[in-house]
Parts: structure tokens; sequence; C-alpha cells
């Protein structure tokens, strides 16, 4: 207060000067300008105004972050939000299945009795997968003389399914490996220097495929969709905070394929000038089929709570069946019950009032935390028309919080439970992720607010790309920072042209990087690849985004183009 109190004074004394200069008359009356002392009574009004403002400046200090917060949780909610665990898991079709099976996007799978309190941990699909009778039934590695890697991968099918029902269009692979083998893994299938052919036993004819980067712009991220968040953000936030999900590459090309009757497997011949540290042993179970990323999210219920007009807000408790391991993510529905009447009244999240109508029931949450670190939401309800008091039963979508990245380990996630995936096995082939949550010490909102209207055209240096990136890197680890602090420059040119007979823009991007700063040259072109995928989904519709990737200091390049 004292500061703010001081600074008005300063602010005072500088509009008075100037003022005497411009209106000497009306000064005088106010003794402004005086050499002597100055009149006592102007002097305590400046010293009363000064206080009442500095008042309302400290009011509003206190009150931006939490605007800031409420503005955020309207236009992009997850960012207030703590980011849950997540992990990949593998299906497999019984025995006796004819036919793929779908996984649905949002199927719940579960670990029962995990941990000290036996609680059960559940996950959803992020996203919507084919589960193929097909496997990789051999990895093999061939160095030759020449100093080129050959690699050969056998796939293995179920003889009761034929080969056109299957699907087999950008066919994903999850490289099931740790990390440093994962990147050179990525990055020598992916190069465009590599090649691969595809042949059947008893044939002599080679088909030629590509293993090719998922296309990340157009993919859901690893959080549910809201409809108000900008989708491009969840790349950087799903590369910093759930590496895993970019460990998917597909298989282009199977659909060309001329299959051969009673043919049950095909062989690929990886052939790339790139190559593997010879401590870089390979096998099948670093290139499975039939994975989906999951997220620990699931629906629930919070302890229903007494509406009485009260309080300001009303702090949620969680379902007690998961004995404290339950942390809310979001308020999905939120119904009261009249305590006298027994009528029920449905209320409508905030973003989805109607305009100037102000008889609806409405809520918002808030999202604060403990003085333990331990998050915590509070619901603020306003009922239209006469205020009555009600019982609420709060629906959310909750997280188990830490619990589950501390107790659950390789293959515990083993229930899935639904009619139309009878005889479906689940394993999870990942630990769980640490959850992460962004630090809000330096007052992140307003930056992240700006950042919603940026596009490719906004960003014109690599600091500017650098401070986005950063309002986005949750992990806290220092290799992340490293990463980003490795950007030296970033350019950008609009390129015009004609294809196929259209006018079309193309955004030809620079980044040049210390390789010295990633683990190893695959580990860069991984994060390269991330920020192309970025940039391409900032860009307008009907703009393209090229991007070269350059390596200090021996000046390497790798290339992507915009995929089509």
């Amino acid at each position: 207060m004292k500061e703010f109190f001081e600074s008005e004074m300063q602010d005072f004394a500088a509009a008075a000067s100037e003022f005497a200069s411009a209106y000497p008359e009306q000064a005088a009356l106010l003794n402004l300008e005086s050499l002597g002392d100055r009149d006592p009574y102007v002097e305590r009004l400046f010293e009363g105004m000064a206080f009442l403002t500095a008042g309302v400046r400290k009011q509003l200090q206190q009150g931006m972050p939490e605007l800031a917060s409420q503005l955020l949780q309207q236009m992009a909610p997850a960012l207030g939000r703590t980011y849950p665990s997540s992990c990949v898991v593998e299906f497999s079709l019984p025995q006796d299945a004819t036919n793929p099976i779908t996984v649905r996007q949002g199927q719940r799978v579960t670990a029962r009795n995990v941990g000290p309190d036996q609680v059960a941990c559940h996950f959803t699909t992020v996203r919507e997968q084919m589960i193929r009778p097909l496997q990789v039934h051999s990895f093999k590695r061939n160095d030759t003389t020449g100093g080129r890697c050959q690699l050969t991968i056998d796939f293995l099918k179920a003889e009761s399914q034929p080969w056109q029902g299957m699907n087999l269009q950008r066919l994903p692979v999850y490289l099931n490996s740790d990390r440093s083998q994962a990147y050179r893994l990525w990055q020598l299938l992916t190069s465009a220097s590599t090649h691969c052919t595809l042949q059947q036993p008893g044939s002599e004819r080679r088909f030629a495929v590509r293993f090719a980067p998922q296309s990340l712009a157009t993919m859901a991220g690893m959080l549910p969709e809201t409809g108000r968040d900008v989708a491009a953000y969840s790349l950087p936030l799903d590369y910093f905070c759930a590496r895993e999900f970019f460990f998917y590459i597909e298989l282009e090309g199977l659909e060309n394929v001329e299959w051969q009757e009673g043919a049950t497997s095909f062989t690929l011949t990886v052939d790339s000038d790139l190559t593997l540290p010879p401590n870089h042993s390979v096998d099948a179970s670093q290139l499975v089929l039939n994975t989906v990323p999951v997220v620990n999210l699931f629906d629930a219920d919070a302890e229903p709570l007494r509406f009485d007009h009260t309080r300001a807000d009303y702090p949620l408790r969680p379902d007690t069946t998961y004995l404290g391991h339950m942390d809310i993510f979001s308020v999905d529905r939120v119904t009261g019950r009249n305590l006298h009447t027994g009528a029920e009244r449905r209320y409508a999240h905030l973003h989805a009032r109607h305009y100037r109508n102000g008889n609806d029931s409405v809520f918002y949450s808030i999202e604060d935390q403990t003085p333990a670190g331990k998050p915590v939401t509070r619901l603020v309800l306003h009922q239209g028309g006469q205020p009555v008091s009600e019982i609420v039963s709060v629906g959310v979508t909750a997280s188990n919080g830490y619990y589950a990245r501390q107790h659950i380990g390789l293959g515990a996630v083993q229930e899935v439970r639904a009619e139309s995936l009878a005889g479906l096995k689940v394993r999870n082939i990942t630990r769980p992720s640490k959850p992460c949550r962004a630090a809000t010490n330096d007052g992140p909102e307003w930056r992240w607010i700006a950042t919603l209207a940026s596009s490719i055209g906004n960003l014109e240096h690599q600091h500017q790309l650098q401070q986005l990136l950063g309002l986005y890197d949750w992990s806290g680890e220092a290799a992340n920072r490293r990463r980003i602090e490795s950007l030296v420059s970033f350019s950008k040119t609009l390129q015009h042209g004609i294809q196929r007979g259209a006018l079309c823009r193309q955004w030809a991007v620079e980044l040049t990087v210390q390789e010295e700063a990633f683990d190893s040259k695959a580990d860069a072109e991984l994060f390269g690849y991330m920020i192309h995928q970025l940039l391409a989904a900032l860009a307008p519709v009907g703009e393209d985004v090229s991007t070269r990737l350059v390596l200090l200091p021996d000046y390497e390049e790798t290339r992507w183009l915009p995929r089509r």
C-alpha cells in the first residue's frame, strides 16, 4: 500500500507541474506553482486522493490474477488445470476373433487395487483406434559393410481375417523403448533418405511403403476437447508433459499392396544411410501395434453440497470412495433440488449462458491450491429469479493425482468394460507420467490469454517462439528448458505459388538450434518436428508451412514439407 501511495503522490506532483504551466490562472487558485509553502488544504486533498487511488490499485492488483484466471477458464480452460498422468496401453484380440474391433475415444480402462489404499485408477482413451489381428513378429538389425543400416521387420496376421477387411491405411506403430532409443528409431524410420519395401512370402514382387511421423496437427491432443481451447497449443503441452504421445509413427502404402490369397505375413526391409549406435539392440517388443494413449481422467461425482446463499463460493469435496486420491479436473454437470418443493434445476456453464438472459441459472468453477500445493476446486452458483435453498449434485471429470504415477507399474492396467469389447485384453506398456501444473508465481495468465490470438505471422524472432514454448513447458525439467534455450534463430518468409492450377501461400520457416542441448540429433529432430507441426496449426486456413531445421555446429539440415 505504501508503494502505491508514494507512486500516486509522485504522479500528482508531475501532473500538477504540467497543469500549472499549461493553465497558470487555474493553477494559481490551487497554489500548484508556489515555490514557498504549499497550501495545507491542497496537500491534504492530494494525500487523500493518493490514499484512495492507492487502495483501488491494490485491490486491482490482488484481483487481477483471479480475473485473469476466470477469463482463461472461459477461453481456454485446460490452461488453468493440472495436466494429469498419461500412459500407453496395448489391446489384444481374443484368439477366436474374426474381425477387427474398434475402441472408441473415451473408453475407460482400469487398474484395480492400486497401492496401499487399494484404490481403482481409471484411464480413458484419447482417440479412436481399430484393433487388428496383426502384430510385429520379429524385428532384426543388419548393418552393412558400406556404413548403411538395414532393418528387417516381420508382420504376422491371424489366418481368419482377410487383408482387405483391416483398413491398413496409415497403420499406427508405437516405438516402445527408452527415450534415447525411441528418438533414434523415430529419426531413422521417418527419414526422407530411408527406403522401405514390402515383400510377401513366395513372391519376388516388392512394394514401396514408408514410415512417416504421425500428423499431429490434425489429431486430438491428450486432454479432452472443450470446443474453447486452441488446439494448436496442445502440441507443446503434450510434448513437454507427455512425450510418449510423440513416439508414434505411421506405416503408409499398405492400401496399395496386392495381397496374395492365403498369405498371413509380410516382411518390411528398411534401408537407410542413418545408423543406430552399436549398443542399440532391436527386437519385436520395440514396435507395437494396437496401442492407444490413455489419460488418467474419468467421470465421477463430487459430494453433494447445500446451497444456502451464505457463501460466495462452495468448495467441492471429491467422492470419499477414492480415499483422498481423487482430484477434480473439471466441473461438467450441476443439478439443484429445491429443499421445500423438490423441484429440480439444471445449471448451465457460464460460457453457455444465453445472451442478456438474466434468468439463466449458471455456474462456474475456481481452480486454486491449498497451502500444501494440493489442487482445490470451488463452485460459484447464480440462480435466475428468486433465490432458494437447494441440495446440489455435481458431476465432474476427475483424476487420481500423483497416486497413479506413484503406484502403477507396467501391466497393471488390465480391465476394460464394454459389451462391444468382450474378450479384448488390455495392458499398459508404459508407466503413468508425472502430473504437471503450470507455475503461477510469475502470473502467466495474461500471457496465456495474449497467445490465444497468435498466428504464425505474429512470431518475428526466436525470443517470441521461446517465450511461447516456455509458457507451455509445465514439466519443470532442466532438459526441456535447455531444449527451448537451444533456439539460436527463427525466420520465416511468405511465398506465393501455383499448385494444380490454384494460387497457394506457404510459409518457409528456418529454425537453427544448438545440438549440444539435446540427447542426440534424433532428439533435436523430434523437437523441430513438434515446432513444425505447431506452426502449421497456427497458420491461417489456406496457408501451408515448410520447415528447415539446422543443427549447429555441423550445419546438418532436416526439412519437413506440408503434408497433403
